[in-house]
């Protein structure tokens, strides 16, 4: 089994993308009024799922290397 912890990796984001707008405001970009959206991307076969109603986890992030499924892949 292997799996990360969600609010530890919604937090790691958190803090990338005030960094990616504190780097573009200081570049002259008005984040202001002209930021649509941020793309992040890094791993992309960590499985996580959020509850709608309560806006948690859950339950922890299954990561792309845990084997716990293979006999139905």
């Amino acid at each position: 089994w292997v799996e990360h912890d969600p609010m530890e990796i919604l937090a790691t984001v958190r803090i990338c993308m005030e960094k990616a707008v504190d780097k573009a405001t200081a570049a002259g970009y008005n984040v202001d009024k002209g930021l649509k959206a941020i793309g992040l991307t890094n791993q992309r076969e960590t499985t996580l799922v959020w509850s709608r109603s309560s806006g948690l986890p859950l339950y922890n992030a299954i990561v792309w290397m845990d084997a716990r499924t293979s006999s139905i892949c």
